[in-house]
Order: C-alpha cells, then sequence, then structure tokens
C-alpha cells in the first residue's frame, strides 16, 4: 500500500457550521430561549465557536504531524528517527577532471587533492583524492566536487570546467571529462517521506526488490525512481535503473553514486552483481487539437492549455514504466474553463515496461478555433 492509497483522516470535527450549532443548541437548552441572528449573544457565541475551531484545527494538526502521510518539517524527521532513517543533506555537484602534463617527464608528477578548477565564473571545483602521473605519462583522472552545495554546480558539460585556479608545475590543462551532476538541496519531505515508507525494506540487506530501491535512493535526494531488474539469463546480475527528478536521465557520475550506496559491504549479498544503469526511453509526440466556447477568453484559455500540456509531459516522464495514457491529458485540459472538446491525434496509448520511461520529443498544441456551447 502506497502512502496515496491511505483515507485522509481528521482527529477531531473541525467543521464551523457544526460547531456554531453545537453551542446554539447547548445554550438553547440551558436557557430555553431562541436566539435570533443579530442577537448580541449569538454574535457573542460566534466569537467562541471561532476560538473554539481554531483550537481543533491545531488539535488535528499535531495529531497529523504523528502520521507518516501529512507529517512535514522536524516532526517528519522524528518519525524517519523511528526507522534510523535520516534526511539527506544538501549535496554538491560532482565530476571527474582530466589533469594533463605539458610533456613526458622522466619522474612521477604528484597533483594534490583540493586543487581547483572553476568554469570562469565564480564557480569552484576541487579534487577531492590526489594523484601521480607516472614517469612516462602525461595524464590522469581523479574526482571533483564542487564547493558550493545544491544545485548550482549541476548541468556544465565536459570541457567547460577548465579555468585552473590553483596552477601546478608542469600541468599544461585541466578538464571535466563527465557532466557534472549530483547537486541537491537539503532533501525536500516528498522525497524524504518516500524513503522513510520504504525504510523497513533496509532490515533485509540488498537483496529484496524493495532493499535495492530503499538503498539505491540514499544515493541522492535527486532520485525519485529506482526499478531494480533481474530474471533467468541475468543469473546473479542485477540492474539498477535510475530516474531523477523531473524525468532527468542520471549521468555516469549519479549512477556510480547509487553504485557505491548499494555495494557497501554489509548491503549488497555476496553473489550479487550490481550494474546501475540508465531508463530506456520510449519517445512519442504530442499533437493536439482543441476548440473553445464562444465566450472564452482566448488568452487565458491558451495560456492554461499550455501549463496542462507541460504539466502532463512532466507527469509522463517523472516514474519509470508508466504507461503513455493520454487520458490524463484530457482530464486536464477538460478542467479548465473556456475549453469545449479536445483531439488527441498523437500519441496512442503505449504500454511500457518497468525500466522504461515516456519522454516526449515533439509537441503540438493548436487552437483549431470556436463554437457553440
Amino acid at each position: 500500500m502506497t502512502l496515496g492509497d491511505l483515507k485522509d483522516v481528521e482527529f477531531i470535527n473541525a467543521s464551523p457550521d457544526d460547531m456554531l450549532a453545537a453551542l446554539l443548541e447547548e445554550y438553547t437548552s440551558i436557557t430555553e430561549r431562541t436566539l435570533a441572528k443579530g442577537d448580541p449573544v449569538r454574535l457573542f457565541l460566534m466569537v467562541i465557536a471561532e476560538a473554539f475551531i481554531r483550537l481543533r484545527n491545531e488539535i488535528n494538526y499535531a495529531g497529523k504531524m504523528n502520521l507518516l502521510k501529512y507529517a512535514e518539517g522536524d516532526y517528519l524527521d522524528h518519525l524517519g528517527a523511528l526507522t534510523d532513517t535520516t534526511r539527506l543533506e544538501a549535496t554538491a555537484a560532482v565530476t571527474t577532471i582530466k589533469v594533463t602534463l605539458s610533456n613526458v617527464r622522466e619522474r612521477d608528477t604528484d597533483i594534490p587533492a583540493g586543487i581547483r578548477i572553476s568554469n570562469g565564473d565564480k564557480l569552484y571545483f576541487a579534487l577531492t583524492e590526489s594523484g601521480v602521473i607516472p614517469k612516462g605519462e602525461t595524464e590522469i583522472f581523479l574526482p571533483a566536487k564542487c564547493l558550493e552545495t545544491g544545485d548550482a554546480g549541476n548541468d556544465y558539460m565536459a570541457g567547460e570546467i577548465k579555468t585552473i585556479v590553483d596552477p601546478i608545475p608542469y600541468v599544461t590543462s585541466m578538464a571535466n571529462t563527465t557532466k557534472t551532476e549530483g547537486g541537491a538541496e537539503r532533501e525536500s519531505d516528498i522525497h524524504y517521506r518516500e524513503r522513510i515508507h520504504e525504510a523497513p525494506e533496509k532490515f533485509s540487506n540488498a537483496g529484496s526488490y524493495g532493499a535495492y530501491r530503499y538503498w539505491a535512493m540514499t544515493a541522492s535526494s535527486l532520485i525519485v525512481d529506482v526499478e531494480p531488474y533481474s530474471n533467468e539469463e541475468l543469473a546473479g546480475i542485477v540492474r539498477l535503473y535510475v530516474l531523477l527528478e523531473n524525468g532527468e536521465i542520471p549521468g555516469d557520475e549519479i549512477l556510480n553514486m547509487v553504485y557505491d550506496a548499494v555495494n557497501a559491504e554489509k548491503i549488497r549479498p555476496l553473489t550479487d552483481k550490481v550494474e546501475c544503469l540508465p531508463p530506456k526511453t520510449v519517445s512519442y509526440d504530442l499533437e493536439v487539437e482543441y476548440y473553445i466556447k464562444d465566450t472564452a477568453d482566448v488568452t487565458a484559455v491558451q495560456k492554461a492549455a499550455e501549463t496542462a500540456v507541460n504539466e502532463f509531459v512532466l507527469w509522463q516522464k517523472s516514474k519509470l514504466g508508466r504507461d503513455i495514457n493520454t487520458d490524463e491529458l484530457i482530464y486536464k485540459l477538460k478542467s479548465i474553463s473556456g475549453i469545449k472538446r479536445i483531439k488527441i491525434k498523437s500519441p496512442d496509448f503505449v504500454s511500457l515496461q518497468s525500466i522504461e520511461v515516456a519522454v516526449a520529443n515533439n509537441i503540438s498544441l493548436t487552437l483549431k478555433g470556436r463554437e457553440d456551447e
């Protein structure tokens, strides 16, 4: 059962109408006097009812902060403590740096950790490990981390981090060879809540479906979905397909982070070989035509329709194995005041495998005209 399957609960009735009715009934029962709408006593009781409602709302809030479905902030952290699941702190983007010498040398060249490289605009990465370029060779690959946490250091393509801030003798160039990624803000309540819900899976080492999924998601708060996969043909091999927030496809750096997380000595079963992979993408073209009512505001409807399409495209690629299903888009568009009818010309329904994600290729949204209501 997912948290979304749970019914909403209230610990105490906080209906303003019910509270006022109860006070009026109690007053009438005691005094045998019926209050008119403008009676000062009735107005006073309405003030008392408002105070009770505020108190009851606070009681409901306090009660819900003990439930995983509703808890937020520090309350959620306390629930996480029950299963030893701590919130992931902000992380910095990482990459791999290629260090190149100007010439072949007759002796080893030390490359110390901490050497900084920049994108040329106040964003700095630093080598996290030292290394040695052996004599006779001219290059080495070393890991580096952004000096600023959060997503500021993400999405720099290979070769963009290349300005040497701390020069090293004999080194002529330093540049990233992988896309920078992995930088994330402090884990959000939504992501953290999902991990707490799956935390019981970790009581078994990563061998079950749920355990592999749980431990993989501890690698980064950017990860929104993981699909562990194996079959008879992959005997002894477990493939983890990873999807990032906003439907982003992970690169080598994040996949390496996931690999490290699930391969810890006390987590991975000894006989398993783990492979971390990006999901397989299934492309589709989205072509939508719609008509609006005669009285509709064209500008407002067009803006709302574009928003609905963008939300659908994001929804479609935000979970692995989510079938390409335009019913969700039709629902969103039909909810817009002023739209009369909708025609989805593409795509047709497509059933996806659990290791696939749907990604929109070409998007076309066309207002065909007005029609009588």
